[in-house]
C-alpha cells in the first residue's frame, strides 16, 4: 500500500479551504436575521414607513373583514335628547381613539427586537455628542 503524495496531500488541503470559505460564504448568505439588522440599521426610516403602511392596513383590512350591516337611523329626538346623545358620541369617539392607541402596543412589541439595535445606536451617538460638547466647553 502506498502513502499518499505530498502534491495529493496539498490538493486536499486546499480543496478543503476552499469547501470551508464557501461554506461560511453560504452560512452569511443565508443569516437572514443579521442581514434584517443590517438593513433596519442603514434604512431606518423606510423600515419604520413601511411598518405604519402596513399596520393601516392590516387594520383597515380587519374593520372591513369586521365591519357590520349599518345600524338603522334613529328618528329625530329632542334637544335635550340630542344633546345627551352627543355626549355619548363623544365618549365613543374618546374611547375609539383610546381602541386605536391600545392596538399599537403588539406592534411595538413585535418591532422592538428589530428597532432596538437602531434606538440603542442612535442613543449612544447623542450621548457621545453631548459629553464631547460638554468636555469641549471645560
Amino acid at each position: 500500500m502506498r502513502s499518499p503524495s505530498l502534491q495529493t496531500l496539498q490538493a486536499v488541503k486546499s480543496s478543503r479551504r476552499e469547501i470551508a470559505s464557501e461554506f461560511s460564504g453560504l452560512l452569511e448568505e443565508l443569516d437572514l436575521r443579521r442581514k434584517v439588522r443590517n438593513s433596519v440599521r442603514s434604512h431606518p426610516l423606510q423600515w419604520l414607513g413601511s411598518a405604519g403602511v402596513l399596520g393601516l392596513l392590516a387594520s383597515a383590512g380587519a374593520s372591513a373583514f369586521l365591519r357590520r350591516a349599518s345600524a338603522p337611523v334613529p328618528p329625530k329626538t329632542p334637544a335635550s335628547a340630542g344633546s345627551k346623545m352627543l355626549k355619548m358620541a363623544g365618549e365613543a369617539t374618546a374611547l375609539s381613539k383610546f381602541g386605536w392607541m391600545a392596538g399599537l402596543i403588539p406592534v411595538a412589541k413585535m418591532l422592538y427586537p428589530i428597532v432596538r439595535p437602531v434606538l440603542m445606536e442612535f442613543a449612544t451617538k447623542t450621548v457621545q455628542g453631548a459629553l464631547a460638547k460638554k468636555e469641549a466647553s471645560r
